[in-house]
């Protein structure tokens, strides 16, 4: 007899960081643990590719395959194996995995009716898409300043405002002059999400210290920042939902102050 207690189902994919691209077969495996056998009326595979908006579901990609035909699994382990293409439905197109207010998300979802007298089985895994944006954006560089009347003056430049994804946002920033004891730099990623028409406020994605401490006025300070997977997608515009995207240069003193600068940018795969 099966040595585990209950049976259940287990998907896993073939490609260990589950990243993937249109067009690509998604390969894997159902795992079948089968506690004591029982008889089935079928084993299917649906994937699907769907924006959520305030936890309703817009499908752009939802496949079915099955698995095994209505039969019987013996007491045991049982592995079926999958390939499914990435394609979006008619008149649709993938998008880029999200996850923020609104997400764009795909998930491979298994099921196993087995009959009235017990409940189905059903297993989930997420898998995460990357949508090329096309040729490589001609760099867009431009300067920004931080500053106050009270004695504060950051200048610094970034190498474009047209950003790949795969790529770090690079830079370099100077403390011209500042009359109070600075705490930290940090570049912040901010993203702005409108839903249904409305606007909704920055949400920082993720915040990386560049400067800790007083620094040195009049030095050039590097700026190398990596974008995070999943926070971050191609800047988008679609029916009910954009993403905006922007880099605040942000300055912290004591006591909670801070002096920032927005740097409007936009994402590319």
């Amino acid at each position: 007899m099966a040595s585990f207690d209950h049976s259940s189902l287990q998907v896993r994919v073939d490609r260990v960081d589950r990243v993937y691209r249109p067009g690509d077969v998604v390969a894997g495996t159902l795992v079948a643990r089968v506690r004591k056998g029982w008889r089935h009326q079928g084993v299917g595979l649906r994937a699907l590719g769907a924006v959520e908006i305030a936890h309703h579901l817009r499908p752009f990609m939802n496949a079915t395959s099955v698995l095994a035909p209505p039969g019987q699994f013996s007491d045991g382990e049982h592995a079926l194996r999958f390939e499914m293409e990435l394609r979006p439905c008619e008149v649709s197109e993938l998008l880029e995995s999200y996850h923020g207010s609104a997400s764009v998300t795909y998930t491979l979802i298994c099921t196993c009716r087995r009959g009235p007298l017990r409940p189905a089985l059903e297993a989930r895994c997420e898998i995460f898409v990357e949508v090329p944006s096309g040729p490589p954006p001609q760099p867009a560089p431009t300067t920004f300043m931080v500053a106050r009347e009270k004695g504060l003056r950051v200048a610094g430049k970034v190498d474009s405002t047209r950003c790949l994804l795969d790529r770090p946002f690079t830079g370099e920033l100077r403390i011209d002059e500042c009359a109070e004891r600075i705490r930290s730099v940090d570049i912040a990623l901010m993203r702005r999400e409108t839903v249904s028409g409305v606007l909704g406020r920055a949400a920082e994605v993720r915040r990386t210290q560049i400067v800790d401490g007083d620094v040195t006025r009049g030095i050039d300070i590097p700026i190398h920042v990596i974008f995070p997977r999943l926070f971050a997608c191609p800047s988008l515009a679609i029916d009910g939902l954009s993403l905006a995207f922007e880099v605040d240069v942000v300055v912290s003193f004591g006591e909670g102050l801070v002096a920032r600068e927005s740097i409007p940018v936009v994402l590319y795969r």
